[in-house]
Order: C-alpha cells, then sequence, then structure tokens
C-alpha cells in the first residue's frame, strides 16, 4: 500500500498533527452524504417503484442489493492492490462521482437492467467510500481511541440516516421519486468536491506521526526528522495460514446474510403491515438512529472490553429481532423495538469488522485483510436481501425464512467466541 510503504521509507517529523481531524471529518462526509443520504435510503423507494411499475417483484428488486453486495465482494478484493495504485484521495474522490453516477442513473430508470446497472455501480462506490477507505482514515491517522473515533465516523451515516429518511420519503411523496434521487445526486456531487480538495494518503506524506502517537521524552528533543513508527502484525499470506481468518470470513458472512436481508427489507415490511409511507420512513430513519447510537457505545466500549462480547451482543439482539418480526400483528411500537433492534446490528459492519481485523491480525497489511472480509461480509448481504424475499414471493410471509435464520445465528456466535482473539506467538499491535 501506498501508506504503508512511505511510511517504511520517509522519515517523520514530530510536529502536532492537527490534519487528522481533518481526515475524520473527511470521513464523516463520506458516510453522512454518501452511504447516508445517497444509499441508506435507497429502500425507501422499493415500493413507489413497485406501485409505478407492478410487473417488478419484490425478489426483482431486491436483486438491487444483490447486485450491489457482490460488486463489493469483487472491487474489496481489489481494494488492496488499487490503493496502492491510486492512492486513498483518488480513491475517496472516484468513490463519491460514481455514487452521484449511480443515483442519477436510478433516477431514469423504467426497466429492471437500469436498476441493476445503478446498482453495479453503486456497488463498486461503496466499496470506496463506507467502511474499508473511512476506517483506514482512521487506523492511519490516529494512535489512540480508534474505536470510538471509528464509532464517530459511522455515527455520522446513523444519523444520516435518522435526518434523510424522513426527509426523502417526503421529497417522495411531495415531488417523485425520480426528483428526489435527482436532489441527492447534486448534493453527492458537491461532497465529492471536498473530498478531492482534502483527502489525504497517510501522515508520513505530509512529514507527520500519527495523532497521539506514543514518543518517548527523549526523542521529543531531538531536533529535525525521526524515523516512522513501524506497523505490525501479519501480512495478508501470514493471516491465510491461520485458522481465525478463515472462520472470521465465515462469521462475517453469515452475519451479513442474516442482519442485511432484514435492514434493506425493513421498509417495504412495514408498508406490508399497512403503514403509510411517512410512518415508514420514520420507523427507517429510527433504526438508523439505534446504528447511531449503536456506534457511540460499540467503540467506547470495544476500546475498553475488546469485541467478542459485543459481536455475541448482536447475535442475540438479531434473535429477539426475529421474534419481535414474526409475529401475525405488530403494533407500531414494537416495529420500533424491531427497527432498534436491526439498527444495533448494522453497526457490526462498520466498527466491530475492522477493530476484530486489527486485533487478530495487526496493522501491517490492514489495507488488504480488511478489504477481504468486507468483501465476504458483502457477499453475505448479497444473499440475505433476494433469500428472504424469495420466500415471501413464494408463500406470502417472511416467517418460513425467519425459522431458518433463527437456528443459523448459532454458527457465527461459536466462531466469536473461538476464533476472533490475538493469535498467540505473533507481534500483532492489538491486544485483548
Amino acid at each position: 500500500m501506498n501508506g504503508t510503504d512511505l511510511s517504511q521509507n520517509l522519515d517523520v517529523s514530530l510536529k502536532k498533527n492537527n490534519y487528522a481531524f481533518v481526515m475524520l471529518g473527511c470521513a464523516i462526509l463520506m458516510q453522512f452524504i454518501l452511504a447516508g443520504l445517497a444509499y441508506s435510503t435507497l429502500s425507501l423507494y422499493m415500493n413507489p417503484i413497485l406501485t409505478q411499475y407492478p410487473h417488478i417483484s419484490r425478489t426483482q428488486f431486491s436483486f438491487i442489493f444483490t447486485i450491489k453486495s457482490a460488486v463489493m465482494v469483487v472491487v474489496s478484493m481489489c481494494y488492496g492492490p488499487l490503493l496502492s495504485k491510486f492512492g486513498l484521495r483518488k480513491i475517496a474522490t472516484l468513490g463519491g462521482v460514481l455514487m452521484a453516477l449511480a443515483v442519477f442513473v436510478y433516477s431514469m430508470a423504467h426497466s429492471l437492467w437500469m436498476l441493476y446497472l445503478g446498482a453495479f455501480v453503486q456497488g463498486i462506490s461503496l466499496s470506496f467510500v463506507t467502511t474499508t477507505t473511512c476506517s483506514l482514515c482512521v487506523t492511519k491517522w490516529f494512535a489512540k481511541h480508534v474505536g470510538l473515533l471509528l464509532a464517530i465516523e459511522t455515527f455520522a451515516a446513523g444519523f444520516a440516516g435518522t435526518i434523510f429518511n424522513p426527509v426523502v420519503s417526503g421529497w417522495i411523496v411531495n415531488y417523485s421519486w425520480n426528483t428526489s434521487m435527482r436532489i441527492t445526486c447534486v448534493i453527492a456531487l458537491a461532497a465529492t468536491v471536498l473530498l478531492a480538495l482534502f483527502v489525504r494518503e497517510d501522515p508520513a506524506s505530509m512529514g507527520m506521526a500519527p495523532r497521539w502517537a506514543e514518543i518517548s521524552d527523549s526523542t521529543e528533543k531531538k531536533d529535525g526528522p525521526q524515523k516512522p513508527i513501524i506497523e505490525e502484525g501479519l501480512t495478508k499470506k501470514e493471516a491465510f495460514r491461520t485458522p481465525n481468518f478463515w472462520c472470521m470470513c465465515v462469521m462475517f458472512f453469515l452475519m451479513g446474510v442474516l442482519y442485511y436481508s432484514i435492514t434493506s427489507t425493513l421498509a417495504i415490511f412495514s408498508s406490508g403491515l399497512g403503514y403509510d409511507a411517512m410512518t415508514v420512513g420514520k420507523v427507517v430513519g429510527f433504526m438508523y438512529t439505534a446504528f447511531a447510537i449503536a456506534n457511540i457505545i460499540i467503540g467506547l466500549l470495544a476500546d475498553k472490553f475488546g469485541i467478542r462480547l459485543l459481536i455475541v451482543s448482536s447475535i442475540v439482539s438479531f434473535s429477539v429481532c426475529v421474534v419481535l418480526l414474526k409475529q401475525p400483528t405488530l403494533p407500531l411500537n414494537f416495529l420500533y423495538v424491531a427497527a432498534g433492534l436491526a439498527g444495533y446490528n448494522m453497526a457490526f459492519h462498520a466498527i466491530p469488522l475492522p477493530l476484530a481485523v486489527k486485533e487478530v491480525f495487526g496493522t501491517k497489511d490492514s489495507g488488504n485483510i480488511l478489504g477481504i472480509v468486507v468483501g465476504i461480509m458483502s457477499a453475505g448481504s448479497a444473499l440475505g436481501a433476494p433469500i428472504l424475499n424469495a420466500g415471501y414471493d413464494l408463500t406470502g410471509s417472511y416467517n418460513g425464512m425467519f425459522n431458518i435464520f433463527a437456528p443459523i445465528a448459532i454458527i457465527p456466535l461459536i466462531l466469536c467466541v473461538i476464533f476472533v482473539r490475538k493469535i498467540k506467538g505473533k507481534d500483532t499491535a492489538a491486544s485483548q
């Protein structure tokens, strides 16, 4: 990776690294606009599009999420080489341009192939402007409080979902779903301009150490450039030779299938219960409120206790959510509870995934390892939504698939307890 190679070959000065907070701001911007507004509101368009084009089924529409996630799998697997070739700044800028393009294609859609084209472009974009890129803006620029800072930047996506889902529902009702998407496109382009202006590769490229890096008093008194701080941990090839890596991939794959099948269908599930568009927007917005709050809680607790217990808690909350959604009638208050639990689970892609990689494998080759694991979880989320909606199209109910999903949750629970731990005998940077 550009940043790693650079930090190993350049001297790093001791001047105070305030630019780290600019990079945190860039990560927040990506999460707030490109993930929060442009993507998290996508499920709101399902009902109006299916109403306008009744020949499109729920399963066919849900393949938007499959295509998006499948593309993310492929691009995430190649993220490390792409980052080495183009650098963080170009990756983030290209991601913003592609997000605006994807939303514009959606807005022009009058057939399935156009919706699927938009999903293809959006999948590439999300690979560049969400978990991997945003987490690198934090893990490379800050030496301490990484869990909390990851929580802050992913909080932005949840906060955006809280704000924009009701707002976008209003745009759809008052203007049209096409116009709503075009408004989103313009806002995404404006955010992309800011990313192009402010994103930088890593602290070493600006002659800095990461913010809050531990440097001894004797070192601080020396004039001139100092030796760089070398990142520790396993390389990608070393990680591949451990059972921890493969079991972690299976764990996050299953979590992707389970968690994102519900979050991507909650809007139309709520519509099927008879709630109007504005109420559905508020329910989905509440899901993102829970997501935002969960990010802060998880970030604080992860820094103190590690992430295994938190992953276990997410699997338990998923089970409770499924029990609620299986009820033949669901009052609005209980629907909000289910939405809150679903939002809590959403946070486990944003924070525990990169922290699990760091905790087990260190930061030496984090871009390559993280990209692969993100791709694996995206593969799971690609399958979850169409499987759940195919079950609905076949039976007229989601309950059959819920009955299958609930016991599957035991598998990631076991894998988490056993394999999400620092590898003994390796000099990983993370600690329990």
